[in-house]
Order: C-alpha cells, then sequence, then structure tokens
C-alpha cells in the first residue's frame, strides 16, 4: 500500500492469533502514516498481531486521543507522537518526538521479536590452530 490515513475514531481489528504485516511506500506522500483523530488500531492489544513496515523518509504521525498497538520499523521516518494518545509495542524510527500528554509504553515481549531484514546468516568465520 502507499500510504494509510485514519481520522474519525476508525480501527483496525486484528483476529485473535492473527497477524497483519503492513508494508507502506509511502511514494508522494509526505506523511504516508497518519493515525488521529481518535483512531484506535488493533483492538486486540497485541503489539506482535499488527506490524507496520516503512523505509521511507516521511512523516509517520499519531495524534488526537488515538491509540496504536503494533511493531512499527521505519528507520528513516520521523514520528510524531502528540496529544492525548498511547503507543504499545515497539517503535524503531529515525527520530522521535512525543509531546503533549502522548506516552510510548514498550511490550517486553517484543524483545525476541523483531524485523529482520532477510534470512539470519553467519557473517565471519575464522581457522584456529589447537
Amino acid at each position: 500500500m502507499n500510504s494509510i490515513k485514519f481520522t474519525g475514531n476508525a480501527t483496525i481489528e486484528v483476529a485473535l492469533g492473527a497477524t497483519v504485516i503492513l508494508n507502506v511506500a509511502g511514494t508522494g506522500q509526505a506523511t504516508p502514516i497518519d493515525l488521529t483523530g481518535g483512531s484506535t488500531t488493533n483492538t486486540s492489544f497485541d503489539p506482535s498481531a499488527l506490524q507496520i513496515q516503512y523505509a521511507g523518509t516521511g512523516e509517520i504521525r499519531l495524534g488526537g486521543n488515538s491509540s496504536l498497538t503494533a511493531m512499527v520499523y521505519a528507520p528513516n521516518a520521523a514520528t510524531t507522537l502528540s496529544g492525548d494518545n498511547a503507543f504499545y509495542g515497539s517503535l524503531v524510527s529515525g527520530t522521535v518526538n512525543v509531546t503533549g500528554n502522548a506516552n510510548i509504553y514498550y511490550d517486553r515481549h517484543l524483545s525476541s521479536e523483531f524485523f529482520t531484514v532477510g534470512s539470519p546468516m553467519m557473517s565471519s568465520f575464522s581457522w584456529k590452530k589447537y
């Protein structure tokens, strides 16, 4: 998908046991991910059930009494959390700006679940004489 915009109390419901991965392209968008206006994203409140990946440099915005429960991987983006909102999960972003009454809650069980680029592989090897 190219962008996500939620306003006016919009919700995403992820079924129990399901996982949704959103790959956002953000082509030609200044704010490709905009979750504002009282939106509730991932009503299961399991951050590993909703994964948002974005490689662009646009802005991710969460504000206006909204909540997001997700794993967000956007290493080049600028993320802004403002107003009375809550973020539950994990967030990797180029910059993070938190203002107003915004809160970030890290879910510790996510320490074993995180994004990787491709399959794991051996990156070094050496021979030793005994």
